[in-house]
Formats: C-alpha cells, structure tokens, sequence
C-alpha cells in the first residue's frame, strides 16, 4: 500500500531543509544538530533576514540625503585618547531617526523594533562631533524568574514593582568606533543619570494601559 504525499507538504518540506542547511544545520540519524553558536555562525544564521529587510527598507535609502553619511566618522578622524560620549534622545519622524536607522544596518545581526515603553538615543563623540552607536532600553520582560528571584520578589511586589525597571534591547558601537571597544563604554551609559531622568520625565505622569492607573515609575533598574 502506497502513501500519498500531498504536494505542497512535500515541498514545503524540502524548502524547510534547504533553508535549514543553509544556515549550517545537518540532519544525522534523523536528529536535526544546529551549528555550533560561534560569532560567525551567529551572523550566518541571521544573514538571510538581514537581507530581507535591507530589501525591504529600499524606499528608505533612496529618500536619505548624502549628507547623511557625514555623521559617520573615519579612523583618521578619531583620537582614542580624546573620546568624550553624549547621549542625545531619538524623536520619531526625525532626522535622529533616520540616523538611528541607518547606523543600525551597519550591524550583521538586525535589531529588535522593541515593545512598549520604549527610549532611543544615539551616541555621540563629541570631540569629533561623529555618531560612536545606538542604545535603546524597553519595557522588561514580564516572567523572568532568574530575576525575580535575585531581586527577591513575590508575585504582588513585580507587579508593583516592575514598573520601574527597563530592559536594553539596542547597545552597541558602530564601526570604526567597534575596534575600539567603544560598545562596553557604551554599554555603561546604561547606568547615568541622564538615561534616568530622560525615563523619569518621560513617564512620570503616564497612566498604564493595562491597569489604567498612574504608578508614577522612577527607574531604578
């Protein structure tokens, strides 16, 4: 007795292990084995939607003006020793915006739009008056139990509490400023006082969708 295999399942199956082969995975013994998690294999794994979004973001590209590109820095034009960072906020329908967008498809791995409560700033040096790179924080997520449990929090006191705490989903420099390790001085940009009072003043007077009161959230985490 002979199986039927519908058509579309059948290839629909083959475009799956095209695509899964592709990205580095091998079928052994019927048993699908993923690459090994080293940066390159990372950057493999994504390359095909990083495509598809540059493809996707062509009207964007053309409106942009060439003087865009003066923003960016060359490596004759930074001075490790000199690097002086300023965080400036992203307003939506900007040219911050576009900057913002721009810069962050000079990364291999496309970057999360976020969810929520949501902050974007570029990063300046402003001893060369050029954009080192991009940091964005969201709201968190809302079951972590690694968290609560560091924290020491029940149930009750995250849903009271979690209103004061953002996640980062975009930290990063932007080349050449990459080869200088400028994404871990970045990174701790994530502790000043500007991001906390930008966030504080943002949100201070803001009435929660969901609950549809205002918990008055300071950003403490």
């Amino acid at each position: 007795m002979s199986i039927q295999i519908n058509p579309f399942e059948a290839q629909l199956k083959r475009k799956i292990r095209s695509h899964l082969r592709s990205l580095g995975y091998v079928i052994e013994d019927k048993e699908l084995i993923a690459p090994k998690l080293t940066k390159d294999n990372i950057r493999k794994l994504h390359s095909k939607q990083r495509q598809d979004i540059l493809i996707s973001k062509n009207n964007f590209f053309k409106r942009l003006k060439p003087s865009i590109f003066d923003y960016f820095a060359d490596g004759s034009s930074i001075n490790p020793k000199k690097i002086k960072p300023r965080l400036e906020i992203v307003e939506s329908g900007t040219i911050n915006a576009d900057l913002f967008n721009l810069a962050s498809f000079t990364w291999s791995i496309p970057v999360s739009t976020g969810y929520g409560r949501r902050i974007r700033f570029l990063v300046w040096d402003d001893h060369n008056g050029k954009l080192m790179g991009l940091l964005a924080i969201k709201d968190p997520a809302i079951n972590l139990k690694p968290r609560e449990e560091h924290i020491g929090w029940d149930i009750i006191t995250k849903h009271q509490k979690l209103v004061n705490v953002m996640d980062s989903y975009i930290v990063g420099s932007i080349p050449p400023y990459n080869q200088l390790l400028c994404g871990k001085l970045i990174s701790c940009l994530l502790k000043t006082i500007e991001v906390k009072d930008i966030f504080n003043k943002k949100y201070k007077n803001t009435v929660g969708i969901i609950s549809e009161k205002n918990k008055k959230p300071k950003l403490t985490l």
